[in-house]
């Protein structure tokens, strides 16, 4: 870990910010999850579902408009959903936790600058969260 600490240029190519999805092809999934299709509704829940968190901002929003019943249901699935992924332990997210934990450590210009770089990823993923709040400790 100090080695690591100690180049924290290394994870300035090696991390990469998480792209926000992309607010109208959301929007429009979201508003599919009201249509008349049965194969469309399904689409566009297994869509959401390959977004991830990028797009639980999105459903959180939609489900604060009071929603019909069924689209509330499916997108309370889909933010719960998000939430546990959120805690599950994937060998990429221990090496990222990892590599957040060296800049951290380090706490040189090159590593708040590489944070600071993964912080303005897309709001509400874990990784953007994650540097924000390493760049609030480096802060104190």
């Amino acid at each position: 870990m100090r080695r690591l600490a100690a180049s924290p240029a290394f994870f300035r190519d090696r991390l990469r910010p998480v792209a926000a999805a992309d607010e109208a092809r959301t929007a429009r999934l979201i508003a599919d999850l009201d249509g008349e299709d049965f194969a469309a509704r399904e689409k566009a829940v297994a869509e959401l579902e390959r977004l991830g968190e990028t797009a639980a901002p999105a459903c959180g929003k939609a489900l604060g408009k009071q929603p019909s019943a069924e689209v509330r249901r499916r997108l309370e699935a889909l933010l719960r959903k998000y939430e546990r992924a959120a805690w599950e332990i994937t060998p990429e997210r221990l090496r990222t936790a990892r590599a957040l934990e060296a800049l951290e450590l380090s706490g040189t210009a090159e590593a708040r600058r590489v944070l600071e770089k993964l912080a303005g990823g897309a709001e509400g993923a874990w990784l953007s969260e994650e540097a924000r709040a390493a760049l609030r400790r480096l802060e104190r």
